[in-house]
């Protein structure tokens, strides 16, 4: 009976994680097309509405890096990305339309 009474208590405070917990987000990137000695093609709220009008909602968004090194060349990359969080179910969705887990890049990232 005792042991029941603690896997009960156990399986309770389990379940009391808030709804909004992180675990339930996954943060997702894109390259913002830039290359240097030129600004990006493309802005941060405008990629955006590539994930809103396919149903996944953002829930913050902002600009990064890939953390890797590119030769100080015209045209050549400059690794810039934009970053934003999403609920995880959506994480396939957001693949589907070129955006990759930030946890491929080499340093970490977040929004508020």
């Amino acid at each position: 009976m005792k042991y029941i009474s603690v896997f009960s208590l156990i399986l309770v405070l389990c379940s009391c994680v808030p709804e909004d917990s992180d675990h339930q987000y996954t943060m997702v990137y894109k390259y913002d097309g830039s290359v240097q000695c030129n600004n990006a093609n493309i802005t941060l709220d405008e990629m955006a509405m590539e994930l809103i009008t396919a149903g996944i909602d953002v829930i913050c968004s902002a600009k990064g890096n890939d953390g890797l090194f590119y030769p100080a060349v015209c045209d050549a990359p400059t690794g810039n990305v934009y970053l934003y969080k999403i609920h995880r179910v959506n994480l396939d969705e957001a693949e589907v339309l070129g955006f990759e887990s930030a946890s491929m890049l080499n340093n970490s990232h977040s929004c508020e």
